[in-house]
């Protein structure tokens, strides 16, 4: 028998942004990150993509990028805390047209996988919210202490 599965996208189309922002704006509130990298790096890239001069991938990839060199070397328990708290703060901010999807996928009895470009963290959190059966996001790797490497898998290369 031929099992359905359904796949949903979090970044724009559960939720209504990206995670990755959400857990940006902690790691500046909790000073991982510097504020002068939100000021000086990624505000002008969001700027401009906000009056629509800019393109949304270039204010993505620098937080992306300073996700990545800032995460590197500090243990994964830091940031599956702030992936934990973004979704207990944020994770009802979902369209309601795609929550009404999900539960009718589940009543149908079919998989329900989500999938985001953003931190497996965040990913997991929230597939576990809406009690999705599988997950897959970008992988930050880490080393047998749980400390990120700086090494990233994205979630189109998971298997």
């Amino acid at each position: 028998m031929k099992k359905v599965a359904a796949f949903f996208d979090i970044d724009g189309t559960i939720y209504r942004e990206g995670l990755i922002t959400e857990v940006f704006k902690k790691m500046v509130t909790h000073e991982i990150v510097s504020g002068s990298r939100w000021t000086d790096e990624v505000k002008p890239a969001y700027m401009a993509w906000d009056r629509r001069m800019g393109d949304y991938d270039n204010y993505l990839q620098k937080m992306v990028e300073i996700f990545k060199e800032t995460t590197k070397g500090i243990s994964a328990v830091h940031i599956e805390h702030i992936a934990q708290k973004v979704i207990e703060q944020k994770g009802e901010r979902v369209y309601q047209f795609t929550r009404k999807e999900i539960e009718r996928h589940r009543k149908q009895g079919h998989l329900l996988i989500a999938i985001s470009g953003s931190p497996e963290p965040l990913v997991k959190e929230m597939a576990e919210k809406y009690k999705f059966d599988d997950f897959r996001g970008t992988q930050y790797l880490k080393d047998d202490n749980e400390i990120y490497t700086g090494e990233v898998v994205p979630m189109w290369d998971s298997v």
